[in-house]
């Protein structure tokens, strides 16, 4: 039997459930279908941790943007009545003039953000954890933090049950299309008409474009977790961050607010990566490389990890997200590949996608996030489409 709804939600990931809660609370009759099961390890939105960060390397454009988030997380996390996220601070660290170290400073003096610059033996002295190298300087985001990204999920999902919203988990969406003013959402246990759809997917984006070709590439990285010495490493001797060796090659850590172990990966690399490698062939190469990064910048993460994961980087070319209308649509949005720095954004991501569909305001430069930044990707409709006119 087919079901209807005013919204159909594709992934329950970091983006999804947010749809659903946003969707869902502001009245829309929405649905959710999620290939995997509720926090899953598959894909992009686990791993006990996540870095919350305002002091943005990446560019100010996403400065209003965290601001809204960071008062949407508060809020779910009141809704909720659980702990969402943690203030901690935050650092970058990398060479003067280097990418993420000059974006950091270029992104807090354009936004009037809190900030302060240290040198390598500033550092060292703060957290001793870290052993700065000479030519190496840190940026210290006082507001930066940490996310707890399954009870993120869970929250979101618990609050849209509350306002009505379905749950479809463990199943897969085969195909969809556009029927006049509705979307037909065709899964592998039945059929969903929808006025309005969410595509968010992360790395199985691909597979739901519809001709669509979007220059993702997503790809299979490690997450570990450390202790000293069989000991706990202390929040007080470091904070979240990025370092940066290069403009190639970056490795982050977020020690445990709770947990007492340092989670650390590899962000960005020189070497290329594929989704499908296996997940043991990814530890073994990532954690050789991780410990030739860290041999002498912190020599006290030694030893065989306490724990180890996969996660999926979905990345653009430019790194940016994307949050657009499917070309020739003004019912279907295609929601954020994030290049693995999206989770913090992803409770006013999903406030963005929902006043997208009902024709509102979006108080942000949404231009980074346009598929059309890409050039001629889309063939909707078996036609080639400008997304220029």
């Amino acid at each position: 039997m087919e079901k209807t709804y005013d919204l159909v939600v594709v992934g329950c990931g970091a983006m999804g459930s947010s749809v659903a809660y946003h969707a869902a609370s502001s009245g829309m009759k929405t649905a959710v279908i999620e290939q995997f099961g509720l926090n899953h390890k598959n894909g992009s939105s686990h791993g006990k941790t996540r870095i919350f960060r305002i002091v943005y390397s990446e560019g100010p454009e996403y400065v209003p943007m965290l601001r809204r988030a960071l008062a949407l997380w508060k809020r779910l996390e009141k809704a909720s009545g659980k702990r969402l996220i943690t203030r901690t601070g935050f650092m970058v660290i990398g060479k003067e003039g280097g990418p993420m170290v000059k974006g950091a400073v270029d992104s807090a003096r354009a936004e009037g953000l809190a900030y302060s610059v240290l040198n390598s033996k500033d550092i060292i002295s703060r957290f001793p954890e870290f052993k700065a190298l000479d030519d190496e300087m840190g940026v210290y985001d006082p507001n930066g933090g940490v996310l707890f990204p399954e009870r993120c999920i869970s929250a979101n999902v618990k609050l849209a049950k509350a306002h009505g919203a379905k749950f479809y988990f463990r199943e897969t969406v085969q195909e969809w299309k556009e029927e006049g003013n509705a979307i037909l959402v065709r899964t592998d246990k039945g059929e969903y008409r929808a006025k309005k759809l969410v595509l968010a997917a992360g790395p199985w984006t691909k597979k739901l474009e519809n001709g669509m070709r979007l220059p993702l590439d997503p790809h299979r990285v490690a997450v570990f977790w450390f202790k000293k010495g069989g000991r706990a490493f202390s929040p007080k001797s470091l904070v979240p961050f990025v370092w940066e060796l290069d403009s190639r090659n970056s490795f982050y850590g977020v020690p445990g607010v709770e947990s007492n172990e340092l989670k650390m990966g590899i962000h960005r690399s020189s070497y290329r990566r594929k989704i499908d490698d296996r997940p043991k062939d990814v530890e073994k190469r990532d954690l050789g490389y991780l410990r030739e990064m860290l041999k002498d910048r912190m020599p006290d993460v030694r030893g065989p990890p306490s724990e180890k994961s996969t996660c999926i980087y979905t990345n653009t070319p430019d790194k940016d997200f994307i949050i657009d209308f499917y070309p020739g649509s003004k019912n279907v949005v295609v929601l954020s590949p994030c290049s693995g720095h999206g989770f913090k954004f992803s409770s006013v991501i999903g406030e963005i996608a929902v006043n997208m569909l009902n024709g509102k305001k979006i108080p942000y430069d949404m231009k980074f996030f346009a598929i059309s930044r890409f050039g001629n990707v889309s063939r909707y409709g078996g036609r080639a489409k400008n997304l220029d006119g």
